[in-house]
């Protein structure tokens, strides 16, 4: 069966859901179903999607806001298809995206996992690739070590994301108690099992808003990977160790940034020295006001096309 499930879980993204449909329904890939997943919206959105006329399209509705991961648990066992394909509902793919994806199932058949490039959309129209640690060469292949290929920026964003959906009965859906960073812990736990193929071309678009960005809402109460859970598999593993002090590390930083003193020292303790570079431990040992500045030359800087990072 070659059907693809496209899993959009919904939830007041009134500016942007349309602009979503729209760039799956110009796929160049035509067998595939739509499954968005209204988490109860409460902006109209919903009422967007139900006037779309389109046999593709499937609307499940939650009666009360359940949060991204149950939203895509929930699209994941109303689909029908065979491979699940992620997409959020403010990010856009280009025309062959799921031409990408299909190709990837079909020549890596020992494969359960697939991703295929991303770039950020920012606001002003400007669209800037990720930096990536990866060390395969060519347009596909199969990631040798998920784990390295993450060690800067993501490889793929959750809307690049693809899976059979038999990974689910196997390592179970996303993490419903996870609030911040869903699919960190779903990323950990299927590429600790599954080989992951990826096909090393943008094809999906990152919308970098207000929306979307982790430092733009508060943090304190939200809900994380366990990170400490999977020290484990580290003996397993070793490559592992590092990705989760660069996932630890990331988040510690806004903790800091957002005044959570208690959250920083939790996460900051557990992190080997050794896993950060120079320029994260200065940032890390850096005063709050200095912190707060370079965020702000940052962000300038992103609106020029111009990325610094801490790699």
């Amino acid at each position: 069966m070659n059907l693809i499930s496209v899993i959009i879980p919904l939830y007041n993204k009134v500016h942007y859901i349309e602009r979503t449909l729209e760039s799956v329904f110009a796929q160049s890939f035509d067998n595939y179903e739509i499954v968005v997943v209204n988490d109860a919206s409460t902006d109209g959105s919903s009422n967007l999607v139900e006037r779309i006329k389109n046999d593709k399209v499937t609307i499940v509705n939650h009666e009360e806001n359940k949060g991204l991961s149950a939203a895509r648990n929930t699209g994941i066992k109303h689909a029908r298809g065979d491979i699940i394909a992620l997409l959020d509902a403010d990010d856009v793919w280009l025309t062959n995206h799921l031409e990408q994806l299909f190709f990837l199932v079909k020549e890596y058949p020992n494969a359960s996992l697939f991703g295929s490039g991303w770039a950020e959309q920012f606001e002003n129209g400007n669209v800037l690739p990720p930096k990536k640690s990866l060390n395969e060469k060519g347009l596909h292949f199969i990631v040798e070590d998920f784990f390295v290929a993450n060690y800067f920026q993501p490889l793929v964003c959750p809307s690049a994301f693809a899976f059979r959906k038999g990974v689910i009965g196997h390592i179970g859906g996303f993490n419903e108690a996870i609030t911040l960073g869903e699919d960190v812990d779903f990323y950990i736990r299927s590429n600790l099992e599954y080989t992951f193929a990826f096909y090393n071309e943008v094809s999906c678009l990152y919308t970098y808003s207000s929306e979307n960005q982790i430092t733009a809402a508060p943090i304190k109460d939200k809900v994380i990977t366990d990170f400490d859970s999977y020290e484990a598999f580290v003996k397993k593993k070793p490559t592992l160790k590092k990705y989760l002090d660069r996932k630890r590390y990331f988040l510690s930083i806004q903790y800091k940034i957002q005044g959570h003193k208690e959250r920083y020292r939790s996460l900051h303790k557990n992190i080997d020295p050794k896993n950060l570079s120079f320029k994260q431990h200065l940032l890390h040992r850096s005063p709050l006001g200095v912190l707060l500045f370079l965020k702000r030359i940052k962000m300038f800087l992103l609106g020029k096309k111009v990325r610094v990072t801490t790699f």
